[in-house]
């Protein structure tokens, strides 16, 4: 380095006294304490009880979650099973005002070329077989615990 002496700093020279780490900068002499480097500095991540609390954090979010989805669905398939009978009690009356018939199968309203043509089950509950005039609809079974009436 061109003969100079490189300046305060620079160039630090270390020693042990008392069992701590001093570092003597030459021009000066002054004494600093600095930390030993016999340990490398941990990768930053996360540790086990980070990962643990999240883990804990979402669980309490799902089983909050589960009820309200269990909610929403039950709903749904309410509704839909609502609009399946007023389908078929709009059909019923239609047919019995037609035909002057006061009872009534599933067979005449529903099919291809009749006043129902797709009618299929949302949540295996089971509609009436017979339609019979000024009688409620009563359709049980709908995710094997629920019932609904639907007058006519």
């Amino acid at each position: 380095m061109n003969g100079s002496t490189p300046g305060p700093g620079l160039r630090r020279h270390f020693f042990v006294r008392r069992s701590r780490f001093f570092a003597v900068s030459r021009p000066n002499r002054r004494i600093t304490p600095t930390v030993p480097t016999r340990f490398p500095r941990p990768s930053p991540g996360f540790t086990l009880i980070e990962i643990m609390i999240v883990v804990v954090i979402i669980g309490l979010l799902v089983a909050l979650a589960v009820p309200a989805i269990n909610r929403v669905r039950a709903s749904a398939q309410d509704k839909a099973v609502l609009n399946n009978v007023r389908s078929l009690a709009s059909a019923a009356d239609q047919y019995m005002t037609e035909t002057g018939a006061s009872t009534l199968s599933r067979g005449d309203l529903v099919g291809s070329d009749k006043y129902v043509r797709v009618f299929g089950a949302v949540a295996n509950e089971a509609y009436p077989v017979a339609f019979t005039q000024g009688v409620p609809l009563t359709v049980t079974g709908i995710a094997g615990v629920r019932t609904i009436t639907y007058g006519l």
